[in-house]
């Protein structure tokens, strides 16, 4: 009778801190929705992107290809095993996947703030800039022209106005531009930028 009573008193006791720990767990959960990888309709968002324009950038390791529909519906980030997807949906990020964990945007959310100030930035440096909108404009020659659009992709991407190219143009291409660039006066670059009808569409920086 004893033994049976201390086994009531220790399953009550492990039922009672069970539901304490489910209240706290609960209490300190993040609003963003989390899946695994797996999940279909990130699968499906991936595949809808696919099907737009896209541009290409590699900055030394890393590799991003936004996928434009007049703005960027999907940003992918690479480096190594590090990968990442951010969705974008009326021109604000609703869904981010961060290597094996999938948040679903919504509203206000400071637990993931890190992640959704990343996306904001990223649709900053690869999305669509001026030069892309203007460039039936530029009636100054195609070298002149694929000068302007690189250079201004350029000083997009980096975040910077002073871009300054060193070189010729290897590629002798009136759609491909290689050449050695320098950003801000002392960072040193070996750039390949490559347009599709009257944007770009690829362009690399590696340091040199």
């Amino acid at each position: 009778m004893h033994k049976y009573i201390t086994k009531t008193v220790l399953c009550s006791s492990v039922l009672l801190l069970s539901a304490c720990g489910s209240l706290i767990t609960g209490s300190s959960q993040s609003p963003a929705t989390v899946t695994t990888a797996g999940d279909t309709d990130i699968q499906a968002l991936i595949k809808k992107a696919e099907a737009l324009p896209s541009f290409e950038y590699i900055h030394n390791n890393t590799q991003y290809i936004a996928y434009l529909n007049g703005q960027p519906e999907l940003i992918k980030v690479s480096n190594g095993a590090d990968n990442k997807l951010f969705f974008y949906k009326g021109g604000k990020v609703s869904v981010i996947q961060d290597n094996r964990e999938v948040y679903h945007i919504s509203g206000q959310n400071d637990a993931q703030q890190a992640l959704v100030a990343e996306a904001a930035k990223l649709q900053k440096m690869l999305g669509p800039n001026s030069a892309d909108k203007g460039a039936a404009n530029v009636q100054t020659g195609s070298d002149a022209k694929l000068n302007y659009l690189c250079i201004t992709k350029i000083q997009q991407v980096a975040q910077t106005k002073r871009v300054f190219r060193s070189s010729g143009n290897a590629a002798n291409s009136n759609s491909r531009l290689t050449a050695d660039v320098r950003l801000n006066g002392n960072q040193f670059y070996k750039t390949d930028c490559q347009l599709s009808g009257e944007r770009v569409a690829k362009l690399s920086l590696i340091k040199k």
